[in-house]
This record gives C-alpha cells, structure tokens and sequence, in this order.
C-alpha cells in the first residue's frame, strides 16, 4: 500500500464518523481480497473502499471493473451482512484534501 493509504484511511473514517457513521471494522480480510472499512450507516451497513492519491490524479479511476468485482466478492463473504458497497476516494494535494462519497456503488 503506498504510503498515502493508511492516512487516506484514516481520514476517510474521520470523514465518516463526522457524517454520523459508526465505524465497525477496518482492513477485513476474505476470500482474498480486503474491505478498507466496514460501517453502519444508519442502520445500514456498507462496507467501504477507499482509494487515495497524492499526486494529482482522480482515485476513482483506480476502481475499474475487476477491483468492484473483487470488493463485491469480499463483501459477500465477509462474516457479516453487507448492505451496499461505498467508495470513499481522497485527492491529497499541497493545497488541501479533498473528499468524495459514493454510496452503493454495487
């Protein structure tokens, strides 16, 4: 993970929890692939990809057919319920941070 991952984690929870989400787990490991986060959004629960950049580019275009497919496949076999997939993308940059939300994705 490059070293802008788990800071983009990090903040994406803060993120989160700011909006009134409860995070539940982090970095959930099954059937091979991760959930970066897992939360209750009221009630709901997502589990929740995020994707950071620190060097201009658009962190969704790091999401394409495959790495749903995969975050899909995870999430159907977490120990858990899962009622949507959420992406969660931070653009690191000199001047500020900026922060998108996309609910259910899937």
């Amino acid at each position: 993970m490059p070293p802008s991952g788990p800071l983009g984690e990090s903040t994406a929870a803060r993120f989160l929890v700011d909006r009134g989400c409860r995070v539940v787990a982090r970095n959930v490991r099954a059937d091979g692939g991760e959930i970066d986060l897992i939360i209750d959004d009221e009630g709901r629960t997502a589990a929740v990809e995020v994707k950071t950049t620190s060097d201009g580019s658009d962190p969704i275009e790091a999401v394409d057919e495959r790495k749903m497919s995969l975050i899909a496949r995870t999430a159907a076999s977490a120990d858990r319920k899962i009622d949507r997939i959420d992406i969660v993308t931070v653009a690191m940059s000199l001047t500020g941070v900026e922060i998108r939300w996309l609910r259910g994705v899937d």
